[in-house]
């Protein structure tokens, strides 16, 4: 029978000619097929698709099944099976995770009992330290002025930001401008973070900034409704939150830029 075996994956291509094979065929003759035609040096197992169907049986088997003529070119796509993922690394933890963040350099873990644990892209523990009297709601990491920046919240109302450096968590600012739980928080490249919390307001900080008790550079009221979500818009701020709105503010204004419906059942606007 003819078949035309093909792949989206480049580097397990073996051309696009149609090639005969004995109608007896099962997935494992086929991958089989495949390792010794691309001479890989460990065996990789892989699956056949057809018409959208994975298959598990003979390919007379199946063409029998669907009523397809043996007459027929049969177009079959094979892909490496995915095995089941495997532990890296682990590390026992003092309470819930409530947050993960990472950049280039490391990332950075907030968990319930206040504390922010940073590791390096091998997963080794680097620092940790006890950043808040409440529980972590937030994280975020990016790398500002050549160095690692981390900017938590928290249910104790505020946002707090360290730096890395020499390996340790050095402070930098406490920001205690929010009058209720804060929920989450985002750090641009240009050392700006935002912050949303539970009674719907959001303040835009500077990160960079040399003040331990800092001001807020921009006041955006949203809502009575909390805060859940907040991102950066390209040199605005979106947000989102339990009254099923997301809205683009522009920083300039300190208004509205979009008042969005999505796809959350939210108001139409």
């Amino acid at each position: 029978m003819s078949v035309k075996l093909f792949t989206k994956v480049e580097r397990y291509q073996i051309g696009t000619d149609t090639i005969s094979l004995p109608a007896r065929f099962s997935r494992i003759d086929l991958s089989k097929l495949v390792n010794e035609t691309l001479e890989l040096e460990k065996h990789i197992p892989f699956d056949f698709i057809i018409n959208g169907s994975l298959l598990r049986t003979s390919l007379s088997e199946y063409m029998s099944t669907n009523g397809i003529s043996t007459e027929n070119t049969l177009s079959i796509e094979y892909l490496p099976i995915i095995g089941k993922p495997e532990e890296k690394s682990s590390e026992d933890l003092p309470d819930w995770v409530s947050g993960i963040a990472n950049c280039e350099r490391c990332y950075a873990v907030g968990c319930y009992d206040g504390s922010v644990h940073v590791y390096n892209a091998d997963d080794t523990l680097l620092t940790k330290k006890m950043v808040h009297k409440r529980p972590i709601k937030g994280i975020d990491c990016q790398i500002v002025n050549a160095l690692p920046m981390i900017a938590s919240v928290s249910l104790d109302n505020t946002l707090r930001l360290q730096k890395v450096e020499n390996d340790e968590l050095v402070d930098v600012a406490t920001c205690k401008a929010h009058k209720s739980h804060v929920m989450c928080c985002r750090l641009n490249p240009s050392g700006l973070v935002a912050s949303g919390a539970w009674n719907g307001s959001i303040y835009v900080w500077n990160a960079q900034t040399e003040a331990k008790e800092a001001e807020p550079v921009h006041s955006l009221l949203e809502s009575e409704e909390g805060i859940t979500g907040i991102d950066w818009w390209k040199n605005n701020v979106g947000s989102g939150g339990w009254d099923h709105v997301i809205r683009i503010w522009d920083l300039e204004t300190e208004g509205m830029l979009q008042d969005m419906v999505d796809a959350c059942g939210g108001r139409e606007k």
